[in-house]
């Protein structure tokens, strides 16, 4: 009695099994056949989208062809509009803790995170949720404020602090919108928004405290002076109409000679011709003479929770994966017969450092600049947005006032 009930149960667990089988695969074909999409937001702010599109777009028809991509240009990283029609978005750091607060981005659990361990520390740290094992998003693309100068400037190379910098680069040296060849500093102050990221990294930089929620002024009374004054050094190693003016590509100014040196991110190296390439050096730009928190921004990739009710999470999470992983990051910033320069963006895993300097040397110097200054991400808190455009305005006046130069 006991074998005859032992063969029946083994009979029907695998009827049930094959059952399974089957309806899973007969889900799985069922939704192959169906129209499925994702809407998805690329990061706007790199030299060619383009290329970017066209890496995932191919990568992804290979292994779902049945799942349209609908890349959405009006998207440009969250400084605009917000990520709420998206399904996948990349968007920059600032925004995390308000997106979190929000209910903008879907937990990823770290063996949701292909190749986790492969992510630079501050990358992976920085998407962590305190006191949790809860990731909101990967992070896709570097950036840091860097100082560019010649190789042959010795006492630039040697200068560590913000009144090094400033004192060697020479305050009130033009008053053109280009300053002299060889000399002056090359520095944009045009965006408010940017100008308040400064105030808050050199807030930062002044405490000597790394922290993700950093001290904001109640009223714009109270804002920092200290802060206000250490921005406004550099300031004053530009000419007003220089800092004024959004539209110069400083980077290939700087080929032809102009300027000691200039302040912008890597993929501004995409702008310079081979010589000055060839000749470039680059440090992190400190915000004040601490110079203790190293502090890089991110755009991460993220995954809008209604993915779920659309029952499209799995999918979301590949593409995830595939926005965030070396090969398309090489792909996607590599020279092409239509672009033979390299985008110099800053990626944000090891091995893409790895396989992008096998091409392209200045990576492996990129590199070492971030294994020695060992950044963190910066991040500025739930409602620090709102605090920015109440407060950009005069956070800007008060840099341009601070003026030693008149000029």
């Amino acid at each position: 009695m006991t074998g005859l009930f032992t063969k029946w149960a083994i009979t029907a667990f695998s009827i049930f099994l094959f059952a399974g089988c089957a309806i899973s695969t007969t889900t799985m074909d069922t939704k192959k056949q169906e129209k499925l999409s994702l809407d998805v937001g690329l990061y706007y702010y790199v030299p060619r989208l383009e290329q970017f599109k066209t890496t995932i777009q191919k990568q992804w028809s290979q292994k779902h062809p049945h799942v349209k991509l609908n890349f959405q240009d009006w998207w440009k990283g969250g400084y605009e509009n917000e990520p709420t029609s998206l399904d996948v978005f990349v968007f920059d750091a600032a925004y995390l803790d308000d997106y979190i607060y929000k209910g903008y981005l879907l937990p990823l659990r770290q063996n949701e995170i292909k190749k986790f361990d492969d992510l630079l520390s501050y990358a992976k740290e920085g998407v962590k949720k305190e006191s949790t094992n809860e990731y909101f998003g990967i992070p896709q693309i570097g950036c840091g404020t860097l100082l560019f100068y010649r190789k042959t400037d010795v006492k630039l190379k040697s200068a560590k602090t913000l009144s090094d910098i400033t004192n060697t680069l020479g305050q009130c040296t033009y008053e053109t919108v280009l300053p002299p060849k060889g000399k002056g500093l090359m520095m944009d102050f045009s965006s408010k928004t940017t100008n308040g990221d400064y105030y808050l990294e050199a807030t930062q930089d002044i405490y000597g405290k790394y922290t993700i929620n950093p001290p904001k002024a109640p009223t714009q009374k109270l804002l920092n002076p200290w802060s206000i004054n250490n921005i406004s050094l550099l300031r004053q190693n530009t000419s007003v109409k220089h800092a004024t003016n959004e539209k110069i590509n400083r980077a290939k100014k700087f080929s032809q000679g102009y300027g000691r040196a200039y302040v912008g991110y890597s993929e501004s190296m995409s702008s310079l011709d081979q010589k000055t390439r060839d000749e470039i050096e680059f440090k992190y730009l400190p915000f004040s003479d601490n110079n203790n928190v190293h502090l890089f921004y991110s755009d991460i990739a993220g995954i809008n929770p209604k993915v779920i009710d659309k029952d499209m999470k799995e999918y979301a999470v590949e593409l995830l994966n595939m926005l965030t992983s070396t090969k398309t990051f090489v792909e996607a910033v590599s020279a092409t017969s239509a672009h033979p320069v390299a985008q110099y963006l800053l990626p944000v895993r090891h091995n893409t450092f790895k396989e992008l300097s096998k091409k392209y040397p200045l990576y492996d110097k990129l590199y070492d600049l971030i294994t020695l200054n060992d950044p963190k991400l910066f991040r500025i808190g739930v409602g620090a947005n709102q605090w920015l455009e109440d407060n950009k305005e005069s956070i800007t006046q008060q840099i341009f006032q601070y003026n030693q130069c008149n000029k």
